[in-house]
């Protein structure tokens, strides 16, 4: 028995020493965007983050007052009792208390923390359910390493909550298709990962309700024992997204006494689509009519300038110069009244031209499936004033980097991800449906469908209800490429051994 023992463990310690090269690489690779930058990527958002969460710190009494003027509310920013709710105040006080701990850079090491623990979770309930025996370093270090190719090592340096779009999709992926067979400590592990991400950012709870019906649909193929409870548990994290939305709500009026409010990205949407421009043109100038339009103010806002670029949702909401601004120019009280009616808007507009908001809302999503460039994340000379300007008290720690520097390298890189995207693609979907002695276990190919429709969520929520913008499909698309690679590994092959049979009950183990 010693000999072939000795050399079964010689076999294993061999196979092991690829897998942990492969896992060492990915790990060098994960931060080699951050180190080649000099420091931390960042958008518009990303200082309001962390200045919002250190006032937040202050108020908790955790830290001194060392802010100064110029740092965002506790709340977000207010002005005339309004308090801007489309920030997460659970992502900002997490960002402070990183920064507090270990300066900017530890955000990235949060990144990278939270993304290989759903990694983790997800590919140790896939390996046990579907290859039994192997390992789950193993298995992770290759298809990381081919997602670092992709986006997630710029994501993982990105001081935005974007990196979590992706743990949300990879642990509902996870439930859908193995929930039943994951362990209680499992289990908890997916639900707390999956509602901090719902939490950080208002788009994830959007998308987790759009996949609570895969959600459901999945769990039922699988078999009617216990279907119920990756629903349930998907559910869960939808309500922890809303209740935390009612908590910030509660908070601010009883402590700020002020009102929330969110940024009108419904009707900033539709204006430039065309249906709800087309709507405000045929209603707003009837004075019998506008009185019940709150979106009329902004309509007249919009009629100042003729640039066409003005009916862009990004510079509806956030320009302020004379040509292009609209909302921001508006006093704040008319503001409130855009923001607080813009689903009635939807709604309005939607049954006034049924088609062509039906259509481009299936356009926007189309048009954000296939948007996923990486040079969103990197700060641009505007970008920097901004936070220099709105943010001083954190302005410091973002300073944009040697890769904002010249971005001429975007134009090498991002065709060669796109290439990557478009093999993986390619691959996935080869590999879920070749048949034969290769097919693949009927889990691993639920989990790629369901990874593939979180993928779509995302296309759709930012799309279609928002914008469609790169940075929203690039947090998202390394799962691809991380897909492919992980379907490769698990795929059946002519040297893998049957699994032995099982022990009759009261019978000696071999």
């Amino acid at each position: 028995m010693t000999a072939p023992t000795t050399h079964a463990n010689h076999e294993i310690h061999r196979a092991r020493r690829p897998a942990g090269l492969w896992l060492v690489l990915a790990l060098v690779a994960g931060f080699s965007v951050w180190a080649l930058n000099g420091g931390v990527l960042f958008y518009y958002d990303s200082p309001g983050y962390v200045a919002q969460g250190a006032k937040m710190l202050v108020q908790l009494g955790l830290t001194p007052d060392q802010a100064g003027p110029g740092g965002a509310a506790a709340l977000g920013e207010s002005g005339d009792n309004l308090v801007n709710g489309s920030r997460s105040a659970v992502y900002a006080l997490v960002a402070a208390l990183l920064v507090r701990l270990g300066g900017i850079n530890a955000i990235v090491l949060g990144n990278a923390a939270v993304t290989l623990l759903a990694v983790w979770l997800a590919v140790r309930v896939l390996a046990r359910e579907t290859a039994p025996g192997r390992s789950v370093a193993g298995l992770i270090g290759l298809p990381l390493l081919v997602a670092m190719a992709g986006s997630l090592s710029f994501y993982l340096a990105f001081v935005m909550p974007d990196i979590l779009t992706p743990v949300l999709i990879l642990v509902i992926a996870t439930l859908a298709v193995f929930a039943r067979a994951m362990t209680v400590f499992e289990l908890f592990l997916a639900v707390s990962l999956g509602s901090f991400a719902v939490v950080s950012h208002i788009s994830h709870i959007p998308i987790a309700a759009a996949l609570l019906p895969p959600v459901a649909i999945a769990a039922l193929i699988g078999g009617r024992s216990r279907w119920w409870l990756a629903p349930v548990l998907v559910a869960v994290m939808v309500f922890a997204g809303l209740a935390e939305r009612q908590a910030f709500k509660t908070a601010v009026e009883t402590v700020a006494d002020a009102e929330v409010v969110y940024y009108p990205f419904l009707t900033a949407r539709l204006i430039q689509d065309g249906p709800g421009w087309k709507y405000l043109n045929a209603k707003c100038p009837d004075p019998a009519r506008r009185e019940n339009i709150a979106t009329c103010a902004l309509f007249d806002a919009l009629s100042r300038s003729d640039d066409p670029y003005r009916l862009t949702a990004s510079h509806i909401i956030f320009k302020k110069t004379a040509d292009l601004g609209s909302f921001q120019l508006m006093p704040p009280e008319e503001q409130a009244r855009v923001a607080r009616a813009q689903y009635r808007f939807y709604v309005d507009v939607f049954l006034w031209a049924p088609v062509s908001t039906g259509l481009s809302v299936i356009k926007n999503t189309l048009l954000q499936a296939v948007m996923n460039n990486v040079s969103m994340t990197i700060p641009d000379a505007e970008i920097v004033a901004n936070t220099a300007e709105s943010f001083p008290s954190v302005a410091a720690d973002f300073t944009g980097g040697r890769l904002s520097a010249n971005t001429g390298w975007l134009a090498l890189v991002v065709p060669v991800q796109h290439a990557l995207y478009g093999a993986s693609l390619l691959a996935v979907g080869w590999l879920s449906l070749a048949g034969g002695a290769r097919k693949l276990p009927a889990g691993a190919r639920g989990f790629a469908a369901m990874v593939v429709l979180g993928i779509l969520a995302n296309a759709f929520v930012t799309g279609a209800l928002s914008q469609p913008a790169d940075r929203y499909g690039a947090r998202v698309i390394w799962l691809l490429p991380f897909l492919a690679a992980l379907l490769w590994q698990l795929r059946p092959t002519a040297a893998t051994p049957a699994a032995p049979a099982a022990t009759p009950a009261g019978s000696p183990a071999p």
